[in-house]
């Protein structure tokens, strides 16, 4: 065998190797593509989940505008109270025969005001047991959520936990009276008022002056929206670090209250869960996967009194 032979045959095995490892690295990176590729169709199919329920729940805290009304009705009780309030010190200093009478409407008004802080706590209530029956829909509803591809198996997506709470700086869709003054400059002193708006502030106890401060008038946050609007489900989705907790419920557990101040929420946040494997050639990967969104609903804003 001569020299030049074996030269040939030596670069031929190089060459041989050299295609070997091309076509090696070429797997690889089309391997890598493939699990990328899988890894965005899960992502894509369960944010599409999260974000829908999410806004699903946080259609249900505002369902017929409940919050919305709720909050007009606390700010119109409250524009009662603090006019019978004033009348009732015209009549003691002007026509003390009308004591009685007077006294009536005051206690009648300060009554009133009690009533609709009972419905706000009924509401409020309302609220935590429609999402919590909302999300044992979600997981029947997710049992036929389960999909597969050549490559990837996705299980169905369970609720892993449930956050509803308020958002950062927004207003409520209750404003400001129009035609009390006296009370609308106390509003805006005592920093009730949202920003250059004529909202009041979200989750306030808007309390009124001496005597009548005991009182509590809670004005959920409720992002307005025009009044001709108020039959349309006004829906968004928000971010997660807008939200403020108000409770946070774990998967199949009940609510469980976060530095609760009492007030009403108008938000959402979803957390989705769920087992993928990818298969991509003869490797094999199994991770829980998990996806969120936060949603948050609107109130009508009808005009101050």
């Amino acid at each position: 065998m001569t020299d030049s032979s074996v030269s040939y045959r030596s670069k031929r095995g190089s060459v041989l190797l050299l295609s070997f490892l091309m076509g090696w690295l070429v797997a690889v990176i089309l391997l890598a593509i493939v699990t990328v590729c899988l890894l965005c169709v899960s992502a894509a199919k369960s944010r599409s989940l999260a974000e829908e329920k999410s806004l699903a729940m946080a259609a249900c805290l505002n369902k017929g505008n409940r919050l919305g009304e709720l909050n007009h009705m606390i700010g119109y009780s409250r524009q009662l109270v603090f006019s019978s309030r004033q009348v009732n010190n015209e009549v003691l200093s002007k026509y003390p025969q009308l004591k009685a009478l007077s006294g009536y409407l005051m206690d009648d008004a300060r009554s009133g005001a009690c009533k609709v802080k009972e419905e706000f706590e009924i509401v409020r209530d309302m609220s935590f047991r429609d999402v919590r029956t909302l999300q044992e829909s979600c997981d029947k509803s997710f049992q036929g959520a389960a999909f597969s591809l050549p490559g990837l198996e996705m299980e169905s997506p369970r609720v892993e936990a449930i956050t509803l709470g308020s958002l950062a700086g927004m207003p409520s869709n209750a404003s400001l009276p129009a035609s009390l003054q006296e009370l609308r400059e106390h509003d805006e002193r005592s920093g009730y008022k949202a920003g250059a708006s004529s909202f009041y502030r979200g989750s306030i106890d808007a309390r009124l002056p001496l005597p009548d401060n005991d009182l509590s008038f809670k004005f959920s946050c409720l992002p307005p929206c025009a009044p001709e609007q108020a039959q349309v489900e006004q829906l968004r989705l928000v971010r997660f670090e807008s939200l403020e907790s108000i409770a946070k419920m774990r998967s199949q557990c009940s609510f469980r209250r976060e530095g609760d101040k009492g007030f009403a929420p108008c938000a959402a946040q979803l957390d989705l869960g769920a087992w993928v494997t990818l298969a991509p050639g003869c490797l094999q990967h199994v991770g829980f996967y998990q996806q969120q969104a936060a949603s948050c609903s609107s109130g009508d804003s009808a005009a101050g009194l």
